[in-house]
This record gives structure tokens, C-alpha cells and sequence, in this order.
């Protein structure tokens, strides 16, 4: 087995790619397979079959900033082709509808931050392989919803989520794990410090989206040979995932020898120092006694709890005590009404008694004079002298008396024994009121003591905040001494065996998608480009007029075309070569708005839809002002138009 050769993806290649690294490195399978190992580099072999991503259906509803005016956006029936988002004026909600399908495909918001209140319910159906899928927002301000699988009609739940994370993690799971992804992993240095960067779903999904401005050939960052490392992955080779993992594990390395470097003659000494320095001071504090405050905060929770009880009871006894002066203001007014009672019936016998005893002389209505035969007469007859009325028998009041006054006397009664009850409850209370009073001022003051001893001064702290500062410059002073060539020497010795053997494959699918990008891109307009060639190293370089340039000295509006005809060239060759990892959807956002002028527009539109019938799986949606080339090419049943000054949701 020699370098450059094409090995096959099964264990006997995972066999000899290690005997390779062994025979390049100088050293033997076994150490060689540890040190991958512990480096976390893998032989992942396996070419990715191409599934295609489509949007079928798009639904958001809500209310509009503070006019609460609804809206409620629906677009069915999407499948494959051109597909186009346009209105006769800027700002009318075009991006919005690209934003809304990034949403629900990463998990991650996309719309602008003032209309974001605005959204209740989203939904966006899709294809993935053919099988039905539909993300459900239920509740947009929460990012609560589902995913779920079309099946004969039914929805069926794959994955519920419940806030921005758990959304973002359920879509990174479900199309990391469809379309066989891996994060890739950016290693960066930041204050001394290795730090690794996972990209993972929602930066890959940037591959699938056209900028009006792009910075970089494929995705959206053009730092750390990042757009090279995408489109090796979504081009589906075998061995670009061993590739991430190899230059993951250089970065690690290069950090450690650049912290080694760090630690040369001087500043290893005062390393050193500073190492004994702390060693001196641990083994003083291990001999300082530890102040022990376990005492105290028994008595903080004991007296807590008494606090607690007593306030407890206090609310209760205030509760009981309302009761009571509401049973005390009754016995009140029965008292007073009893009384009240007695004496009316004490006036009524009195009143009773005058009138009875009058002997009248005259008629008060006629002053005629009562005659001595008359009066007689009329008491044999008992009948009143005046009127004639059969006199009644005066009444007995004095059982009626007694009554009233025993009526009296039980109010009384219970008036004291009410006004009793309410003194001893606002004894309990004021009893209860001190207690806790007390507990409180208890609490208070063991908080005080606790608050005296300072955590500094806990030789356990200070010990643990010494160990950890000596771990760190142990570490870093074994890094410098440390002799870490011979990991490197097999990393690279990986690097190396890793490149020969998926470079001439790399190199003749890149040659086949740099010339289709030439074709397309002229397609698109850019009648002045002769050549493209995309490099090993994510390098997109051009031969225009005869003369070489790059992708980023062009315009925005020739990066633009550049961009998506690369995107469809790399999709192209996928379907044509039965390999690769791209989904196959292409999301172009208002690419009029770089100044493009309109002959290149209209090339740009009838290049794509002459495409049409070369990539039949591919879905493309862009968004633009309705200009009379996308009326005349794309179909009304392919079309989103806000005619006129109207908005499209």
C-alpha cells in the first residue's frame, strides 16, 4: 500500500490507513491507534447518499406591532424548481419569509428583533428523502412546539420542544443525524488558551442560503479555511470527517507548543517561583485551625424554625381575634337591644295606668257635661265614658316586665363573657407577638455572628483556591518541558496519509464542479469570466478577461452568482457522481439589491430556470422586486406577489 492510494471503506482500510501512519510516523500500529484515539481522530470512510430538503408548505400568523392588526400568511404547495417571493416595492415582508423558513429549520429565531412580539403560531411543512415532515410552533413567543412525520395523513410527534434550546437541539438532531453531519470543530488560541469552536446545524445550514452580499464561496464565514471544510462535507467524500478530527487535534497541539514557547528561561523561573511560593503558603495554612461555625448555624435554623412556628401561630390567633370582636360587637347590640326592649315596656304599663285614672267631665269633641247619673251608668255598664267602648281588663305587665329583665340579664351575660374571650386572645396574641419578636432578634444576631467569619480567612477555601493555582501552573510548566513531538509527528503523519488518499478524488470532483461553476456563472451573466478553479484549500480562483483574480475582489453581485452557481454546481455533480451531503435547497435573498444591473438579473433568472430540467430534485426560493423578466419566467403557480403598495402578510 503506497501513499495515494484509493482505500476501500471497511475495516481492512481502517487497517491499513493506521499501517500507513505507522510506516510514515516511525513507530508502531498500536502506539499509533492510542494516539489517535486520545486525540479523538477516527476513520470515517463512509460516502454520504444525497437526500433533498424541500419546502412544501409555509403558515405565520400574529398581530402587527402596536396596531394588534392580524395577519395570518399561508403559501402550500412549494416542490421542486424555481420559486419566487415578490412584490412591487421594498419592504413588504419578502425576507421575512426566508427568515420564517430558517426558523423552523435551525431552531434558531431569523426575523428582525422589532417583529419578533408580532409572531403567535408558525408552521412549515417540508420533504426530507421524500418523507413528510412539518415543524409546529404552538407557541412562537416561546419557541414551544413539535416535529412531527406526515404518515397517510396523520401527524406523528418525532420530537416535542419547549424553548429556544430545546427547538435549536431537537432540528440540530433530527437533520445532523438524517443527512449523516458532523459539527465541525474551529480551534482557536485566545489568551494562552486552546479553545474549540463546534459549528454544527445552524452554521452549516448557512450553505443552503445566498446573501445579497456574501463574504465567503460556501456558508457564511471566510475565516480559518471554514468554507473548504463545508463544502468537503456537504460534497459527501469519504475521510473529510477524519479531516475535521485531525485538524482539530493540530490546533489543540499548536496551542500546547505555543504555550510551551511561552514558558522559555526567564518566565519558567518565575513559574517556578511562583509555584513555591504557593507551596509555602499551603503548608502555613494546613496548620491554621479551622473555625468551626457548625454550632451556630444549628442554633440559626433552631431559632428559624421557632420564628417560623410562632409567626405561624401568630396569623392564626390575629385571625381568631377578628372572629371574636366580630362575636363581641353582637352580644353588644343584643345587650343594648334588650335593654332598649325593657324600658319601652316599662313607659307602655306606665302610660296605661294615667289614662285609666282620668274621670273626664265634658266631651272633649262637644263640651257637653258628664252628669253623675251618666257616670254611673256607664261604669255598671264598663264602657267608656266618652266613646262608649267596652272597657278591657288591664293587663298583668309584670310577667312581661320579668321577662324583659331576664332578657336583659342573659345579654349581659353574654356580652361579659364575650368581652373575656377577647381579652384573652389579645393576651395570646401580644404573647405570640413577642415570641416571635424574640426569635427574630435571635436569628438576627446569630446571622451576625455568622456574617464575622470571613470566607477568606477559611484556610479550607484559601487550600482549595491553592490547589487549583498550582494544578494550572504545573500543567502549564509540564507543557513546556514536555516533549509532545512525537503526537504531533503522528497527527501529522495522519494529516498526510489522510490528504494522499482522498486528494486525487477530491481533486477531480473539485475540477468537475469548478468548471460547472464557469458554465453556470456565465449563464448567470458574467460573460467576462473564462475559468474558475476551487482549490483544496476553499480557494475560488478566477480567470476573467485573461487575466487572474479572486471571489473576493469581485461585486457583490458577481459574488452573489458566483455563489449560487457553485451551490448548484457542487448538487449537479452530487446527483451526477450518487454522493454527497447537500440537501438541495437554495434560499436567495433579494439579489437585485447589490446593484446588479437588470440584463444580469434577467440572465441570473433564466439561468436558473433553464437549470430546471438538469435538477429536478433542487428547490430554489428567492425573493425580488416583480420586475417584468420573473413575471415572464417564472409561472404564476411558482409565484408570491404583493401586487401594487400591498404587503405580502
Amino acid at each position: 500500500m503506497t501513499d495515494g492510494a484509493m482505500i476501500q471503506p471497511d475495516d481492512d482500510g481502517r487497517k491499513a490507513w493506521l499501517e500507513m501512519i505507522a510506516t510514515k510516523s516511525g513507530s508502531d500500529v498500536g502506539h499509533v491507534k492510542d494516539v489517535l484515539a486520545r486525540n479523538g481522530i477516527s476513520a470515517r470512510q463512509t460516502k454520504a447518499v444525497p437526500q433533498r430538503l424541500m419546502i412544501t408548505s409555509i403558515q405565520f400568523s400574529g398581530l402587527k406591532g402596536n396596531s394588534s392588526v392580524p395577519f395570518d400568511f399561508r403559501w402550500d404547495a412549494l416542490g421542486p424548481g424555481v420559486w419566487a417571493v415578490l412584490s412591487e416595492h421594498n419592504l413588504r415582508g419578502k425576507t421575512t419569509v426566508l427568515n420564517v423558513i430558517r426558523w423552523a429549520m435551525t431552531g434558531k429565531r431569523s426575523v428582525r428583533d422589532d417583529m419578533d412580539p408580532w409572531f403567535q403560531n408558525v408552521s412549515v411543512g417540508f420533504t426530507l428523502d421524500g418523507r413528510d415532515f412539518r415543524v409546529v410552533l404552538t407557541d412562537a413567543q416561546k419557541d414551544a412546539g413539535q416535529l412531527e412525520r406526515i404518515t397517510d395523513g396523520k401527524a406523528l410527534v418525532v420530537r416535542k420542544f419547549w424553548d429556544t434550546e430545546s427547538f435549536e437541539a431537537v432540528m440540530s438532531d433530527f437533520f445532523m443525524g438524517e443527512l449523516g453531519l458532523q459539527p465541525i470543530l474551529n480551534h482557536s488560541e485566545r489568551g494562552g488558551k486552546s479553545l474549540e469552536t463546534p459549528h454544527g446545524w445552524n452554521w452549516l445550514f448557512t450553505s443552503m442560503l445566498i446573501e445579497p452580499n456574501p463574504a465567503a464561496t460556501f456558508g457564511s464565514q471566510a475565516i480559518a479555511g471554514m468554507p473548504i471544510r463545508m463544502m468537503q462535507m456537504f460534497m459527501g467524500l469519504p475521510w473529510a470527517n477524519t479531516t475535521n478530527d485531525i485538524k482539530a487535534a493540530q490546533g489543540r497541539h499548536a496551542t500546547k507548543v505555543s504555550q510551551a514557547n511561552m514558558l522559555s528561561a526567564g518566565i519558567r523561573n518565575r513559574t517556578q517561583q511562583r509555584i513555591d511560593e504557593l507551596k509555602k503558603k499551603r503548608d502555613e495554612l494546613s496548620k491554621t485551625p479551622v473555625k468551626d461555625s457548625t454550632a451556630t448555624r444549628r442554633k440559626l435554623a433552631a431559632s428559624s424554625d421557632t420564628f417560623s412556628k410562632a409567626d405561624g401561630r401568630l396569623r392564626m390567633l390575629l385571625n381568631n381575634a377578628k372572629l371574636i370582636e366580630d362575636d363581641v360587637a353582637a352580644a353588644r347590640i343584643a345587650y343594648d337591644e334588650s335593654r332598649r326592649s325593657l324600658l319601652e315596656l316599662k313607659d307602655s304599663v306606665a302610660a296605661g295606668y294615667i289614662f285609666r285614672t282620668l274621670k273626664p267631665v265634658c266631651c272633649p269633641s262637644c263640651d257637653e257635661t258628664f252628669t253623675s247619673q251618666r257616670e254611673r251608668e256607664r261604669q255598671e255598664a264598663h264602657v267608656c265614658l266618652v266613646c262608649g267602648t267596652a272597657e278591657l281588663e288591664p293587663e298583668d305587665s309584670s310577667e312581661a316586665l320579668e321577662r324583659s329583665e331576664l332578657a336583659v340579664k342573659d345579654a349581659a351575660a353574654e356580652l361579659s363573657r364575650q368581652e373575656k374571650r377577647a381579652a384573652a386572645a389579645e393576651d395570646q396574641v401580644k404573647r405570640t407577638t413577642a415570641d416571635r419578636e424574640a426569635a427574630a432578634k435571635d436569628c438576627e444576631a446569630l446571622e451576625k455572628e455568622l456574617a464575622k467569619v470571613d470566607a477568606s480567612e477559611d484556610p479550607r477555601v484559601a487550600l482549595l483556591l491553592i490547589a487549583a493555582q498550582l494544578g494550572e501552573l504545573e500543567a502549564l510548566a509540564t507543557a513546556a518541558t514536555e516533549d509532545a513531538s512525537d503526537e504531533v509527528k503522528i497527527i501529522d503523519a495522519a494529516e498526510d496519509i489522510t490528504k494522499s488518499i482522498y486528494k486525487a478524488e477530491q481533486d477531480r470532483i473539485l475540477r468537475l464542479v469548478s468548471d460547472l461553476t464557469a458554465d453556470y456563472a456565465q449563464k448567470f451573466g458574467m460573460v467576462s469570466l473564462e475559468s474558475v478553479n476551487l482549490n483544496g484549500a476553499g480557494q475560488m480562483r478566477l480567470v476573467k478577461l485573461g487575466k487572474d483574480t479572486s471571489f473576493r475582489h469581485q461585486t457583490d453581485g458577481e459574488k452573489a452568482r458566483l455563489k449560487v452557481a457553485a451551490t448548484l454546481a457542487m448538487l449537479k455533480i452530487s446527483e451526477k457522481e450518487g454522493v454527497g451531503r447537500h440537501p438541495g435547497l437554495l434560499l436567495i435573498d433579494s439579489p437585485k439589491s447589490n446593484e446588479m444591473i437588470d440584463k444580469d438579473y434577467a440572465m441570473l433568472i433564466e439561468g436558473l430556470m433553464g437549470l430546471t430540467d438538469e435538477l429536478k430534485t433542487v428547490q430554489v426560493i428567492f425573493t425580488g422586486i416583480a420586475q417584468p423578466v420573473v413575471l415572464r419566467l417564472i409561472p404564476e403557480d411558482h409565484r408570491l406577489h404583493a401586487k401594487g403598495e400591498d404587503y405580502l402578510w
